[in-house]
Formats: structure tokens, C-alpha cells, sequence
């Protein structure tokens, strides 16, 4: 038996909701084609590489990438 907390999960994995997600390639766009390598590109120009340097973490992160699409959208 399982415990409730857990009980969502087993059943996206009975229903294979799960399946409906597409992968992230790293090569998605936003609203005017740019792919997270544009973004960078820029960030890097307009703040400066020491600005780049202490954020690239964050910035080359799936869930930043995917804010910043949300936002664009």
C-alpha cells in the first residue's frame, strides 16, 4: 500500500499522463525565434562577462530558460 502523499504520482504513472511532455533539447525558442544560446549571447554583450560569469549557472539553467519562455510568450 501506498502513502497518501504519493498517491498523485502513481497515478500520472498508471494513467502515463507523463508521456504527454515533450523533452527539453535546449534548442527551443521563444516568441521571436531566439534559442537560449541568443539569450545568453546578449546577456553576456549588454551585462558584461563578470556579470555572466557569476549567473551562468542560473542562466544556463532548464527552469530559467523555461521562465524566460514563459515571460516571452
Amino acid at each position: 500500500m501506498s502513502c497518501p502523499k504519493h498517491k498523485p504520482l502513481e497515478h500520472l504513472l498508471e494513467d502515463e499522463k507523463y508521456k504527454d511532455f515533450a523533452p527539453y533539447t535546449g534548442n527551443e525558442t521563444d516568441f521571436m525565434g531566439r534559442t537560449q544560446a541568443d539569450y545568453i549571447k546578449h546577456i553576456r554583450r549588454d551585462e558584461g562577462e563578470e556579470y555572466y560569469q557569476r549567473n551562468k549557472d542560473w542562466l544556463w539553467s532548464r527552469i530559467a530558460w523555461e521562465l524566460y519562455l514563459d515571460v516571452a510568450r
